[in-house]
């Protein structure tokens, strides 16, 4: 049974108001949701739904345009159907809390015995700070219901699903132990069917669980780990058999071409590698984080069960999660026309990131972190500088821009402007419909507008929601 250690002192204990200090920073990221609006996709998955029925639209997208069994219920059940603003907002802003929740979960199972919960909590709420101010698509990431619910809610499940069998496999066998299994084991065909990406670093991190529980003869996590990884790889089957991907593949003529999809994927996975390990959030975060790491490699049962070969597979993991988000995309579509998938990556990477971290120290491969930031004063203007980085780099500085310019007012009250537009347009459906290009487009938000060309996808997803005639972009003086 694993012995809680309520370890208040130390350095542990400036987790707790480092944590507070990176709430407050969150704070503009939530505020901002307040203005959102659906776009796009919001408004054709709904418009399927209210035409079809929930089942009939949930058939017709398995057979005609992918297999994600489990995030196809989310986008087909948006806000949208019932045409609701507020809830749509809402969810952005939970979908910040459950990022937190997800770091907290895997801090939590990795450090039990050695933080508090108060403490594991301040480290999770750092750590998404981190990540929401590098994430390479804050609008996608946060902001766009389609996109949130099918990418960053699969990356949390992912991290949720681990970190509840790491937890679960850290105790006694008992019935809490079995508790977790069991919710592990129920989160796992989920998690498949939210994405390729989603699927296959859960598929991933399981056939290396099971590979090093192997190598280092652990029976029973070698058991658990098979029997994940089993039903991972069924369920995958449900995701890559469904119809409708040939249906979608068939709309991309540059796809598996397995020389360029290495190529891209290369690149992309050093482009993202620099930027996120040389961004100033993480190397500060890094650096107050070592001296931690060696408190918890002394006291954390989990970490002390750590290996040379666990260590460093961490730190490949970290690096991998690039390539698994990216390479999918190019061999399936010849292009990376949006940065959804290497979001889930970063999240992932983060994460992982500073679990590697705490690996290479436990098992020496890292010197004493006493030698890092040790001094107090040195720690306490390593955290400003922290905090700083924190609320003016990054998407940081992308949404205070957009505040300063007034985008976000502008686009929700033109917005709101267009509903109605829209709603008038419909008494009069068999005329064109002109709306005014959108003048203010907020960077922080995911945003496609309306043009010239009446077939435009984005024109027709206004025309079908609100059952308007063609919809076209109007001539600006």
């Amino acid at each position: 049974m694993t012995v809680e250690v309520q370890n208040h002192g130390g350095r542990a204990g400036g987790l707790v108001p480092c944590g507070a200090v990176c709430g407050v920073l969150l704070l503009p990221y939530v505020a901002l949701a307040a203005f959102a609006h659906p776009i796009a996709d919001d408004f054709t998955y709904a418009f399927d739904t209210q035409r079809d029925g929930f089942w009939g639209a949930y058939r017709a997208q398995y057979a005609s345009w992918n297999g994600r069994y489990a995030s196809n219920v989310l986008e087909l059940a948006g806000p949208m159907v019932w045409g609701s603003v507020p809830i749509y907002r809402a969810v952005a802003v939970g979908m910040l809390l459950g990022t937190i929740v997800a770091a907290y979960c895997l801090v939590r199972a990795l450090t039990r015995g050695a933080w508090s919960r108060p403490q594991a909590a301040g480290a999770a709420v750092t750590l998404t700070a981190v990540f929401v101010a590098i994430v390479p698509s804050l609008g996608e990431t946060i902001y766009w219901y389609t996109g949130t619910v099918t990418y960053q809610l699969s990356a949390i499940l992912v991290v949720i699903q681990a970190a509840t069998t790491i937890d679960a496999l850290a105790g006694d066998n008992g019935l809490s132990s079995r508790v977790r299994l069991a919710i592990a084991l129920v989160l796992l065909p989920v998690v498949v069917g939210m994405n390729e990406v989603a699927m296959a670093m859960i598929i991933l991190f399981h056939a290396s669980l099971l590979t090093i529980a192997a190598i280092e003869g652990r029976r029973r996590v070698t058991a658990v780990a098979g029997a994940m990884l089993a039903v991972a790889l069924a369920s995958s089957l449900a995701v890559w058999l469904a119809p409708g991907n040939a249906v979608r593949a068939a709309m991309f003529p540059v796809r598996h071409d397995l020389f360029r999809s290495l190529a891209q994927t290369a690149l992309q996975t050093i482009r993202f590698g620099v930027t996120w390990t040389t961004s100033g959030p993480l190397v500060l975060a890094s650096l107050l984080f070592l001296p931690l790491a060696g408190e918890v490699a002394e006291r954390a049962p989990v970490i002390r069960a750590v290996t040379p070969v666990s260590a460093m597979a961490m730190a490949a993991g970290a690096v991998m999660t690039i390539p698994i988000a990216t390479f999918p995309v190019y061999w399936s579509t010849g292009l990376l026309g949006q940065h959804r998938t290497p979001s889930v990556a970063c999240f992932v990477f983060v994460l992982l990131w500073f679990a590697a971290l705490t690996g290479l120290v436990a098992t020496g491969r890292l010197p004493a972190a006493a030698g890092y930031f040790g001094d107090r004063r040195l720690r306490a203007a390593a955290f400003v500088l922290l905090a700083a980085s924190l609320a003016f780099t990054g998407n940081a500085s992308v949404v205070a821009v957009d505040v300063a310019r007034g985008r976000p007012f502008t686009f929700a009250r033109e917005m709101t402007a267009r509903y109605e537009a829209l709603r008038d347009c419909a008494t009069r459906a068999r005329t064109p419909c002109a709306l005014p290009p959108l003048s203010a487009r907020p960077d922080s938000f995911y945003v496609v507008d309306v043009v010239d060309d009446p077939d435009s996808w984005i024109n027709n997803a206004y025309r079908y929601y609100f059952h308007t005639g063609a919809v076209i972009a109007k001539a600006t003086p």
